[in-house]
């Protein structure tokens, strides 16, 4: 055989034997990888918020075929509180009139939407063509926390609305956001609803705060409610202010002693009455609330109510806070409950009171002394109250020097001491969402607040003026 041929031969066989090594070396490495491959495996990321997320721009993102569908998208990235996103449009023929006609989307969306209008500042949005469609990259600036947005809930009933300002006014809280669609919940309706819980409550918030109100994007319809709370002093003065009032009010529940219901009440507004100056108007934010009737002993007829309220509210006796006119002046008194009925009683207009010394009167009684109010809005008072013994009078505020002594005219007014014919009437029901001002309830006495630089605990009017 030539040598050549051998060779050959040789050559070949050689090439078999790589080739059986290398299937050989294959499969082993299959099998490790497969061995490799049948275990767990876990893949760690990186942490990243949620509003610094990289847009999805994967092959399986969903087309926008509308400008609704994409007004959609963009709302909904903006619940979720995204900064960018990547959404996909069929490719356009004029791609900058359609990025332009987007940019109208966008808009509207941060000023016509509520959220928008409540979160953003701006949004943007730019076209890149990709063969047969358009990737859409969306970007958000926005003027709110992300814990602002996630915080937000929705009001869909006056009585939930209810619990919520109680809620605030208890904690002091400066700001409440809500979504809601109620119309009936406007500026002036949440301006009086937080007078009334007020006057139900007084010894919650002590002193009334004002209220503002900021709607996004209209007052009506779908919309955000921004409401801000103005207290005249920090959470710390206010928490010490309420401990302060509510300890002057268990001091004089605790002298009624075991009597009636008349002593109880007699007994409430004498203590309460002692040593107060009564103002014609307000001086201050103090002068005008149950702290200033209490604690300065400085107060007007407004205070005085509140502060019968909440006396009344410290020994569980029924009382209203009653607003209303007397002599065509704006003034306050009390209805409070004795045996089982109702009665009007003014605790700083007591020499209205009849002959007998009876501090409680009838609707009938009040009317002959020029006192006027919506009586809807409160539980009728058909009967005037007879003393079954002589009763010591009651001593009334004095008035400051600065002005007339009230009611100085009212003892000629005062009515003859007649009772009324209609006896034995109903005490009227008060539906629970419809209780009207000055609703009885037990004030909580929370005390909780945060500190902050002022800790003093303004006891005048000129402390009130250097408090910030």
């Amino acid at each position: 055989m030539p040598d050549s041929r051998r060779k050959g031969n040789g050559d070949a066989r050689m090439k078999r034997v790589f080739l059986a090594l290398l299937c050989l070396l294959l499969l082993l490495t299959a099998s490790g990888c497969g061995s490799i491959l049948d275990g767990e495996v876990t893949v760690i990321e990186p942490y990243a918020s949620r509003r610094n997320e990289e847009p999805d721009s994967s092959e399986d993102t969903p087309v926008l075929d509308s400008n609704e569908a994409f007004a959609q998208a963009v709302q909904y990235m903006v619940a979720q509180e995204k900064t960018d996103a990547v959404f996909r449009i069929p490719l356009p023929e004029d791609i900058a009139a359609r990025e332009e006609e987007l940019m109208d989307v966008c808009r509207s969306v941060a000023l016509e939407t509520p959220l928008g209008a409540y979160a953003v500042y701006y949004i943007s949005c730019r076209l890149t063509p990709i063969v047969a469609y358009c990737n859409v990259q969306v970007s958000v600036t926005y003027k709110r926390e992300a814990e602002d947005i996630s915080s937000l809930f929705t009001v869909s009933s006056l009585r939930y609305m209810d619990s919520r300002l109680q809620s605030c006014l208890t904690d002091f809280n400066s700001s409440l956001v809500f979504r809601t669609a109620l119309d009936e919940l406007t500026s002036d309706y949440l301006a009086d609803r937080i007078s009334y819980l007020f006057r139900r409550s007084p010894l919650d918030a002590v002193l009334e705060p004002n209220l503002d109100v900021v709607c996004y994007p209209d007052a009506v319809g779908d919309r955000i409610v921004e409401l801000k709370f103005l207290w005249p002093y920090n959470s710390t003065v206010m928490d010490d202010m309420r401990a302060r009032t509510i300890a002057r009010a268990d001091d004089i529940a605790g002298r009624t002693g075991n009597t009636d219901d008349y002593g109880v009440i007699q007994t409430l507004i004498t203590e309460q009455n002692s040593d107060a100056t009564l103002l014609p108007a307000p001086s201050s934010v103090i002068s005008d609330s149950v702290y200033g009737f209490l604690v300065t002993h400085t107060g007007t007829r407004r205070s005085a109510a509140l502060s019968l309220k909440a006396l009344c509210d410290r020994l569980n006796i029924g009382c209203y806070v009653v607003e209303g006119w007397h002599n065509g002046e704006n003034a306050w008194w009390n209805i409070v409950s004795c045996d089982g009925k109702w009665y009007h009683t003014d605790p700083a207009g007591v020499r209205t009171a009849p002959e007998d010394g009876s501090l409680l009167l009838s609707d009938e009684a009040m009317e002959s002394d020029q006192y006027f109010w919506d009586a809807e809005e409160y539980p009728a008072c058909p009967d005037r109250y007879v003393l079954p013994r002589e009763e010591g009078s009651v001593p009334v505020p004095r008035g400051d020097d600065s002005g007339p002594a009230p009611d100085e005219a009212e003892d000629e007014a005062a009515p003859s001491g007649g009772t009324d014919s209609s006896e034995g009437a109903e005490t009227a029901v008060v539906p629970d969402d419809q209780t009207p001002a000055g609703e009885t309830e037990t004030g909580s006495g929370n005390e909780a607040g945060e500190e902050n630089e002022s800790g003093q605990i303004p006891s005048d009017e000129s402390e009130q003026e250097e408090t910030p």
